[in-house]
């Protein structure tokens, strides 16, 4: 069976790796992109580790949750909780850029990764399009005191 490759059909905007849970914020393509690669990326994942370590059954706890996002601002703010999201578990807290599995150093290291489309949310500071911060850095780390609750207020504002 030929492996299927996504690099034409989605884009990974961000990411982060937590200890028991992740998020991606990718754009599709086409209509079911984003579906059939979940598909794929859950089903290699999970046959990959119960080989590993010698298990059956599923490994995620439900089906992965999924929102349309056709709102620029929202993408923005959803990507700075992804990239907040290591917060509470790293040890320098003054340095969220160290957590290694996060997109957030690609960012603010200015590091190239072919497979992770920064020009999204750089293009917005490029620009200077109305923002009070002049760097995806200055946006992300500005906000540090702002709460789940408030994302999901934005989520509700952007997308009602």
């Amino acid at each position: 069976m030929a492996l299927k490759n996504y690099f034409n059909k989605i884009e990974l905007l961000c990411y982060v790796l937590m200890p028991n849970h992740f998020h991606l914020e990718i754009r599709q393509k086409n209509r079911n992109d984003m579906e059939d690669f979940m598909r794929s990326l859950i089903t290699k994942y999970s046959k990959y580790f119960n080989k590993r370590y010698d298990r059956v059954g599923p490994l995620f706890q439900g089906r992965y949750n999924a929102i349309l996002i056709t709102n620029e601002r929202y993408l923005l703010h959803l990507g700075r909780y992804i990239h907040l999201n290591p917060q509470e578990i790293i040890v320098d807290k003054q340095n969220l850029s160290s957590y290694p599995w996060s997109s957030y150093s690609a960012y603010v290291n200015n590091l190239s990764v072919s497979w992770l489309n920064k020009n999204y949310f750089l293009s917005d500071f490029e620009k200077n399009k109305g923002f009070s911060f002049h760097s995806y850095q200055g946006f992300v780390e500005g906000y540090k005191e702002e709460t789940f609750e408030e994302i999901k207020a934005y989520k509700k504002m952007f997308l009602d």
